[in-house]
Parts: C-alpha cells; structure tokens; sequence
C-alpha cells in the first residue's frame, strides 16, 4: 500500500476528512482517483467517481468489483465537478483514505480525460 504516496491512476475511498475542504465533499466517502501527485505539495488531486445526479459533462465509468467488492461494484461516472485536494499524510490510512487498487487502462484513459477537460481546479 502506498502510504502518503498516491500515483497517478490509483483509486482510493476517500473520507471527506482527508480533503482540504470537507464540506465540498457531501457524502462522508467516496472513491476518488488520483489525477495529478502534486510532489511539491501536502495534497494530490483527487477525482471523485459518482453513482447518481450525473451531468452531461460526466463520463461513465463501469463498474470495477475486481478492484473492491463493494465501493466499486456499481457504475458511475468521473466527474470534474468536485476535483478535491487529499492530504497526503493520511493517504492510505484505514477510515481516512485507503487504497483501493490500480485503475484498469481503459478507467485510467476516461479519467484523464474527464480531468483534463475541467474548466478549473477546485
């Protein structure tokens, strides 16, 4: 497990504790991947996967129990709309911000994607 070191790509289920501005987050947790590392910085970018009130702007994303059984197991969308900075001195700690897995090459291109195309930074 890549504690406090988040690459690009990996997939974590986020409490809203972990991030700079928990309020932006709404539910106590969500999956989120890392899109930008930030290695100069305290946080890393992290992109929240949605499982309802998707946009057009969305993009969806399948569902993935082989990475977690349950935080993955439905389909959802990325979403640029709550881009959220995590702390990395609690990435990869149980309750806070635990690893999940690898996103598979295919989540990882729509991702990116969806990350790229957002009008801001939040």
């Amino acid at each position: 497990m890549p504690d406090g070191d988040a690459k690009f790509g990996d997939v974590y289920w986020v409490s809203k504790e972990a991030t700079e501005h928990p309020a932006r987050v709404g539910k106590p947790a969500r999956p989120m991947a890392c899109m930008a590392e930030r290695r100069d910085d305290t946080v890393w970018s992290g992109l929240p996967r949605v499982t309802s009130d998707a946009k057009p702007e969305d993009q969806p994303s399948r569902a993935m129990p082989d990475i977690h059984a349950t935080r993955l197991s439905d389909a959802g969308w990325w979403t640029a709309r709550y881009i959220h900075p995590v702390h990395k001195d609690v990435t990869g700690q149980s309750g806070m911000c635990e690893y999940l897995g690898k996103l598979p090459t295919d989540e990882v291109k729509v991702a990116r994607e969806v990350y790229r195309g957002r009008l801001y930074d939040s």
